[in-house]
């Protein structure tokens, strides 16, 4: 051991990395960057450091606990996000269908494709908001004694919904 003791001897900055993957339009220096220390001090030098190189700006993270945490999520939807695709084309191949019509057809409709995003920005943007739950379609397709009406409350689903879509 080297004898030295963090944040008294050495500190810590941290940026996590932040890419798209394939994506030649947004490159590092178009992609906000979030940025942390382990000290105010030093979260602000790497903060300035980030500044002076990415056009896009930077994101001043409170902790790198934050920093890791974003990364953490958005690396998560990114794969769920890509083997839901995956799983979905295969589904497509069997039936005949392009997944790439599909897309493109799902392209025009962001707000359901985003959805869940825009809930966590908007949830973020609430002082007030306290918790929220997520409920799918199929659980809320209809107004009936079963439908859940509060939070932990479980029911078979019926996808009403659903089976109509794909009848």
């Amino acid at each position: 051991m080297s004898g030295l003791t963090y944040n008294v001897d050495f500190f810590c900055g941290y940026s996590p990395e932040r890419i798209n993957p394939g994506d030649k339009e947004h490159t590092i220096t178009k992609i906000k960057k979030v940025t942390s220390g382990s000290t105010p001090d030093v979260a602000k030098k790497i903060d300035e450091l980030y500044k002076s190189i990415i056009v896009a700006g930077t994101h001043f993270a409170p902790s790198i606990k934050v920093a890791e945490a974003a990364k953490v999520i958005e690396n998560s939807q990114r794969d769920i996000n890509i083997a839901f695709i995956n799983e979905l084309s295969k589904i497509f191949n069997k039936i005949g269908i392009r997944t790439k019509d599909i897309l493109d057809a799902t392209a025009t409709n962001k707000t359901n494709i985003d959805g869940f995003l825009n809930m966590l920005i908007a949830a973020k943007d609430s002082s007030s908001l306290k918790k929220m739950v997520f409920a799918a379609s199929s659980s809320t397709s209809r107004d009936s004694e079963v439908s859940p009406k509060v939070e932990g409350s479980r029911r078979s689903p019926t996808l009403t919904i659903g089976s109509h879509k794909t009848c």
